[in-house]
């Protein structure tokens, strides 16, 4: 496996991390997903020594980025554009592929990791379309949902028709579910984009689509949004924006949701203007965003608690709505009461997000891609700051005392050590609180450190002295206490040249960004 030594400063600032690809040629991250700090996944696709698209899956250890290997479907492109963890051994990618060329009719893929590696599942079958999915999401191992696009094969003279798609996951087998058809209006051709799932009869979905006369598109964009309540699909109004728009993430919580995008700049045909939507879980309203540059999009949503919610996707500082448009990477933040702009690294003079994954406030990481000779090459960073230790009760013991650290950003603590030595146990009782069983050690005092992706700094407050020493006394590894869903990816979905199959009009196309020249 290839893999790039890495590590985290955890400076509380975005860092660039290395990450691994196939070859010099293109290689991109379309989605990530976290279940620990040391188990984050990330997906998208290379493009090998035949020109023909591969999938890629990367994963971080806690140190470093390794390509881990995923099969692929016939000899024609595959791709994967999205990715959700449920559990460290129950993690789903999905995306298409094709059996032959980029004229052939694109299939879903859906493939699944089960702690040892990567197998293709196999979806239902859909005769005279071409098919793909854009978004994955579940809220336990046998109710998974993914969503995208089915357009009908061959197109008539009356153009491309298409309309949303939707497969479930029941545990055992994929099966196509009921799928919302946009009423407001009707379109031509319309996709589902992304999916979040927060119970089974809790389900919201947001796309775009337009219409056509022909092959030309006779409508701006239109962005909608469905709910799913267990028996049907409600269509929710979305703040109409006259020069188009598109909806690509959402991600939240039963009355706290939010939704982004892209909306047309007024007075032009290729610069658009970040769109931000937001529920309380009946009505969406429309929350005023930043849009730096001469063009920008959002692709992806962090949801962390009502006043932490992170943004992620491109800002475009030359050329935008061309094949020479250059880019810089985008970083949102909500703090309850307004959205800013947060610094984020250009490696590279063209540069992207298109997905996020937050672990925890102290724990965040962006995927997308950078450009190096002309060619897009995977691009991670991370927003990391170490934890902090404030006090440790009682201050003294020997080996086997139950001991109360206190301090701040604990949450998804994967390692508790007194000295060198890793605590015989821990749990997370908060982000301020872990209750661990010290090791054997000899007498002498010791700083208590706690590692989520950085390690707390050693200081007076994080000490225990040990009152004897304890010859063979049990020493083992803390466990990390992993919560039972992850948070889901962050879908981007994408349209190539080559890939016409993919979302309807959303900005960012590997075209435009310069990715196919």
């Amino acid at each position: 496996m290839a893999q790039v030594a890495s590590s985290i400063p955890c400076r509380g600032a975005w860092e660039a991390i290395g990450s691994a690809n196939v070859n010099a040629g293109r290689n991109l991250l379309t989605g990530i997903a976290a279940i620990a700090p040391n188990d984050v996944w990330a997906v998208g696709t290379y493009v090998n020594s035949g020109l023909v698209y591969q999938t890629l899956t990367e994963h971080w250890d806690g140190s470093a980025w390794s390509v881990v290997p995923t099969p692929n479907v016939g000899p024609g492109n595959n791709l994967f554009t999205a990715v959700t963890a449920i559990g460290p051994g129950d993690v789903w990618a999905v995306g298409l592929s094709r059996p032959g060329n980029s004229t052939t009719a694109a299939q879903p893929l859906t493939e699944h990791w089960n702690g040892n590696g990567w197998t293709v599942v196999s979806t239902p079958s859909l005769p005279n379309s071409s098919t793909a999915l854009y978004s994955v999401s579940g809220d336990a191992s046998n109710d998974v949902w993914a969503v995208g696009v089915s357009i009908d094969v061959p197109t008539t003279i009356l153009g491309p028709r298409g309309r949303p798609i939707v497969i479930r996951w029941n545990g055992s087998s994929w099966s196509v579910a009921t799928a919302p058809v946009p009423q407001a209006p009707s379109l031509d051709l319309s996709s589902l984009n992304a999916v979040k799932v927060l119970t089974p009869t809790n389900v919201w979905a947001v796309g775009d689509g337009l219409d056509f006369t022909g092959s030309m598109a006779v409508s701006p964009d239109t962005a909608f949004i469905e709910h799913w309540d267990g028996g049907i699909w409600t269509q929710f109004t979305v703040p109409a924006q006259p020069n188009g728009d598109f909806l690509i993430d959402v991600q939240g919580t039963a009355n706290d949701l939010w939704a982004v995008g892209g909306k047309g700049q007024v007075g032009s045909s290729t610069s658009d203007s970040v769109l931000i939507v937001h529920s309380t879980g009946t009505t969406w309203t429309e929350v005023p965003g930043v849009s730096p540059q001469l063009s920008a999009n959002l692709f992806g949503l962090g949801y962390l608690g009502s006043n932490n919610v992170y943004a992620v996707g491109a800002s475009a500082y030359a050329n935008p709505g061309t094949s020479q448009e250059a880019d810089y990477t985008l970083v949102e933040r909500w703090d309850g009461a307004t959205w800013t702009l947060v610094m984020s690294i250009e490696p590279s003079t063209n540069d992207a997000f298109l997905a996020i994954a937050a672990i925890s406030a102290n724990d965040i990481w962006a995927s997308g891609f950078e450009t190096i000779n002309g060619y897009a090459q995977t691009l991670t960073e991370s927003m990391c700051a170490p934890p902090v230790v404030t006090n440790v009760a009682p201050p003294s013991g020997s080996a086997g005392s139950s001991v109360v650290i206190t301090g701040s950003g604990f949450s998804r603590a994967i390692d508790v050590e007194f000295g060198a030595t890793p605590a015989f146990s821990f749990h997370v009782d908060s982000d301020t609180q872990i209750t661990a069983v010290s090791p054997g050690h000899k007498a002498g005092m010791v700083d208590v450190t706690v590692t989520v992706q950085g390690t707390s700094a050693a200081s007076s407050a994080d000490q225990f002295t040990y009152l004897q020493s304890l010859p063979g006394a049990a020493q083992g590894s803390g466990t990390f206490q992993s919560r039972t869903s992850a948070p889901p990816p962050l879908g981007v979905l994408l349209r190539r040249s080559d890939e016409a199959m993919s979302r309807l009009a959303v900005w960012v196309t590997l075209t435009m960004l310069g990715l196919i020249r």
